[in-house]
């Protein structure tokens, strides 16, 4: 009876967590909702806009077609929107334009000239009317929505107590100027964005799984994440394939494990896996890449050129043009677009508290011989920062988004570890042992 009552108490305390964690994730929903939904029509427009919307709707014909002819996805009229892009992001934008009819048509085809003022693009009709554009904004604060959402669920995982680090998370995320601008504007950064953040979300579920013998079949998952997000932009492919690889080598290796010939084994084959499944999955959602037969094989190597394409375009966009929008120093101007513009003060201070306290945990669970999730949101920062260091060719507001998100997500850890303090001198004294908790662990 004594362990029947046992077994009740644990039901009770599962059932309660579920019910609080759902009731957390509506919240953040509703209140999320709330904010983006409202600043959709006092978003300042950009000319990107055009693009993705006009992108978008021509490729969502284009799959309700089931035309999946080359010279049509490459679309050469697109500009940088065409074959240059994956395909993935201006689908979901285009998705938004579906549901139109006779009454309330959607029809917009026009690419912003950016050497032209807004008034005389206007004139030319390279700018979407209002109802147009605010559809495809409707779509961008959905996937910022997720976001929010998704950001709980990581705050929610990497620790205690797990609803206030999920409220963090998620608030923290909210509060960030660049990603309200992004969520409320017709662009795939929000879409990009929420990908990423699934990303991190399946690389913690990696570093907490408890059988290593399950490692294929999460690095197949994380092939099909990788690969959705690449589709999207080519910088979630430079990202996501060292983060999985590295997290893997951390879950396989932590506590002597890289000693043993099974962990090896198991992470070649689920590596091996992981890769194969990301350029699966690339490779099918983009038709361009398609070959019609041997004599055209070579169209295998469209995803690396695109990658080296894109590089090209971007040296041209700032040499060229001169649209890079440096002030000085690449370095300089990247730590200041990272830690002053985009960024304050106290989300600094907090993210570096946050960023020792994941450091901390890590090396104790290391001594212990055990895997600790902290290591995956100092790894997806990381991987994040040294893509603007490595790869950053224009200076635009758009791409720190990635970094700033990862940043708010190790401060919601550094604000836990300061609610911790007086919670820890609280227990110690009444106790006569000292008290930890798992923010310090």
């Amino acid at each position: 009876s004594v362990n029947a009552s046992l077994a009740d108490s644990r039901m009770g305390l599962l059932r309660g967590s579920w019910r609080s964690f759902a009731l957390a994730i509506v919240a953040v929903a509703a209140g999320s909702s709330w904010v983006l939904f409202r600043g959709i029509d006092r978003a300042p427009f950009h000319g990107d806009e055009s693009g993705w919307i006009s992108s978008g709707m021509y490729y969502s014909e284009l799959l309700l077609a089931g035309d999946f002819s080359r010279d049509k996805w490459e679309c050469g009229g697109c500009k940088t929107w065409g074959a240059l892009n994956g395909h993935v992001g201006k689908l979901l934008i285009g998705a938004s334009y579906l549901t139109c009819d006779a009454s309330h048509p959607c029809v917009f085809n026009g690419y912003y000239d950016f050497f032209k003022s807004f008034e005389e693009n206007q004139q030319r009709g390279q700018v979407p009317p209002e109802s147009v554009l605010r559809r495809g904004r409707y779509s961008a604060a959905i996937a910022g929505v997720m976001c929010c959402v998704l950001a709980f669920a990581i705050g929610y995982t990497v620790g205690e107590p797990k609803l206030l680090l999920g409220l963090l998370c998620a608030g923290l995320v909210l509060s960030t100027p660049i990603f309200r601008l992004f969520a409320n504007r017709a662009m795939a950064d929000a879409f990009y964005n929420s990908l990423l953040l699934t990303q991190l979300l399946a690389a913690m579920a990696i570093v907490k799984s408890g059988d290593t013998r399950n490692m294929v079949r999460h690095l197949a998952i994380a092939g099909i994440l990788t690969g959705l997000t690449a589709s999207v932009k080519p910088s979630g492919f430079l990202l996501g394939v060292p983060l999985f690889t590295v997290v893997a080598a951390y879950r396989l290796g932590i506590g002597e494990g890289y000693k043993r010939t099974e962990n090896g084994r198991a992470f070649f084959f689920s590596v091996t896996t992981f890769v194969i499944t990301t350029l699966v999955v690339t490779y099918a959602l983009n038709p361009t890449f398609w070959p019609s037969g041997l004599s055209d094989m070579w169209r295998l190597l469209g995803f690396p050129q695109v990658l080296l394409a894109w590089d090209r375009y971007m040296a041209f966009e700032d040499v060229g043009l001169g649209l890079g929008e440096w002030n000085g120093y690449h370095l300089v101007d990247i730590h200041r677009s990272i830690f002053v513009e985009y960024s304050n003060a106290g989300v600094n201070v907090l993210f570096l508290l946050g960023l020792a306290l994941s450091t901390r945990r890590c090396l104790i669970s290391m001594r212990r011989g055990a895997a600790d999730v902290c290591f995956v949101p100092v790894a997806y920062f990381l991987g994040n920062y040294a893509l603007l260091i490595c790869f950053l060719r224009l200076n635009w507001d758009r791409y720190y988004l990635p970094v700033e998100i990862s940043m708010r997500v190790i401060a919601a850890i550094g604000i836990a570890g300061l609610a911790a303090i007086p919670w820890q001198r609280a227990v110690s004294a009444h106790s006569s042992g000292p008290a930890t908790t798992e923010v310090f662990r």
